[in-house]
């Protein structure tokens, strides 16, 4: 995913929600040291797992439950 440039006044103009249902799943969220709008959330299940990276994305809070 990638969120481009910001476009707005305010520098904090994308944000990522992760929403799952069910049970909660591992999740492993990490951010890219030399450019800290960029990285990836890895939600595991016990047989299947789902990986989001993003790009010039400002603001990625932790994933929620449903």
């Amino acid at each position: 995913m990638d969120g481009g440039q910001p476009t707005g006044k305010k520098k904090s103009t994308d944000d990522l929600n992760i929403f799952y249902k069910g049970q909660r799943p591992k999740i492993i969220q990490s951010a890219a040291t030399q450019d800290p709008d960029a990285g990836l959330v890895d939600l595991q299940y016990n047989t299947a797992r789902f990986v989001v990276q993003y790009d010039d994305v400002e603001l990625v809070p932790h994933p929620k439950k449903q």
